[in-house]
């Protein structure tokens, strides 16, 4: 059976508008990606009533865009693979 192509650019994009949800989408780290997701899910939940949510939405971006560039090299390594 022929694995699917896996687009790195949307596993970046799709990790930096939540992350965990491009390695759901590259077929990798399954339980990290939907971990990410929960944590970042409840971690939004506090940030939007918190005094600092403006540190707290730099530190998250941040955290994304780091995300983001893994998401994009997992894919890459997913159609090495392939």
């Amino acid at each position: 059976m022929k694995k699917r192509y896996k687009y790195p650019w949307l596993a970046a994009i799709l990790n930096l508008l939540l992350p965990g949800l491009g390695y759901l989408y590259a077929g990798k780290r399954m339980i990290f990606g939907g971990g990410l997701i929960i944590l970042s899910i409840i971690y939004a939940s506090f940030t939007l009533n918190a005094e600092m949510a403006n540190i707290d939405w730099i530190i998250g971006l941040l955290l994304s865009l780091l995300f983001a560039y893994d998401g994009y090299q997992t894919a890459l390594e997913f159609n090495k693979r392939s």
